[in-house]
C-alpha cells in the first residue's frame, strides 16, 4: 500500500458516515473485511509465517531508555548550547499520535548522542500509564526522547515498525502490561519487564491492511475534528452577530 495516499475530503458541509464511506474507498478494497457478525470491522487473519505467531519485544528490536535529559541540560554561562524539540509526556495522543504543538524546547550543553533522538521508524513507548506507543514518521525526526520512554528499533523483516506501535495500544497487549506496572499512583514499567510482552506477528500482507485501516481511521477522527471546530466556530460567530446587535 503506498504511503503516498491523497485524500480529496475538503467540504466539512458532509456527515461523518460520508466521510467515513470516502476513506474506505481509498483502499480500493484491498482489505478484506470479515461480515459474518456483528463485529464487522475484525479481520479474517491467518499467520503460517511462525509456529505459534508470538515473539518477545525483546526479540523484535533492540530496545533502549531515553535520555536523562538534566544531564546534558544547558545552563546559563556554559560555552555550547543546542537546542532541540523533546517528546514529553503532555504531547503523547491515546491514539498514537504525536501533538507537535505540545513538544518541549530543550536546550543541552552539548550536541544529543543520535541514539536518543527519533529516527524514521523507531517505534517509542511510554513507560508509565497509559504505556502509549508512538510510531515516527519521518516528520518527527531528529527530536529527543526523554527516560519517561523506551526507543524501539525494529530489526526484524517480518515486522513493520507502524504495525507494532498499533499492537502496543491494542487492549491485547494492554492487558499484558498490567501484570508487570507497579506503583500506588503514577504505575510505571520498566525496560526489561517491557521486553517481556508477546507480539502476535502476522504476516506482512495482514499487518499492511491494519497499517491502513489504522490510517484511515486516524485520518477520518482528524477529519472529523476539524469538522465540529469550524461548526463551533460558525455557531459562536452567528450567534455573537445575532446577539451582540442588541442593545442592553
Amino acid at each position: 500500500m503506498s504511503e503516498n495516499t491523497t485524500y480529496k475530503v475538503v467540504n466539512f458541509n458532509i456527515s461523518s458516515i460520508e466521510i467515513i464511506l470516502i476513506l474506505f474507498k481509498q483502499i480500493n478494497n484491498k482489505i478484506s473485511i470479515d461480515n459474518s457478525d456483528s463485529s464487522w470491522y475484525l479481520f479474517k487473519i491467518k499467520n503460517n509465517k511462525f509456529e505459534d505467531g508470538f515473539m518477545k519485544l525483546s526479540k523484535i528490536g533492540d530496545m533502549k531508555m531515553g535520555l536523562i535529559l538534566s544531564r546534558k541540560v544547558y545552563e546559563k554561562g556554559q560555552d555550547e548550547k543546542h537546542i532541540y524539540k523533546a517528546i514529553t509526556l503532555a504531547s503523547t495522543v491515546s491514539d498514537g499520535t504525536i501533538d507537535v504543538s505540545k513538544l518541549d524546547n530543550y536546550s543541552a550543553a552539548k550536541p544529543v548522542n543520535e541514539r536518543y533522538l527519533t529516527d524514521k521508524n523507531d517505534v517509542l513507548i511510554r513507560l508509565s500509564e497509559p504505556n502509549t506507543a508512538l510510531f515516527i514518521d519521518k516528520s518527527l525526526s531528529g527530536l529527543v526522547v526523554p527516560s519517561q520512554f523506551v526507543i524501539v528499533k525494529v530489526r526484524l523483516n517480518e515486522v513493520l515498525p507502524e504495525f507494532l506501535a498499533w499492537v502496543m495500544n491494542s487492549p491485547q497487549v494492554k492487558k499484558q502490561l498490567e501484570q508487570y506496572k507497579n506503583g500506588s499512583s503514577l504505575k510505571t514499567i520498566n525496560t526489561g519487564e517491557l521486553g517481556e510482552i508477546k507480539i502476535n506477528i502476522l504476516s506482512l500482507s495482514e499487518q499492511e491492511k491494519i497499517i491502513g485501516i489504522n490510517r484511515l481511521y486516524l485520518r477520518e477522527t482528524e477529519l472529523l475534528s476539524r469538522y465540529k471546530e469550524n461548526r463551533e466556530s460558525l455557531y459562536k460567530g452567528v450567534m455573537n452577530k445575532i446577539y451582540g446587535g442588541i442593545k442592553l
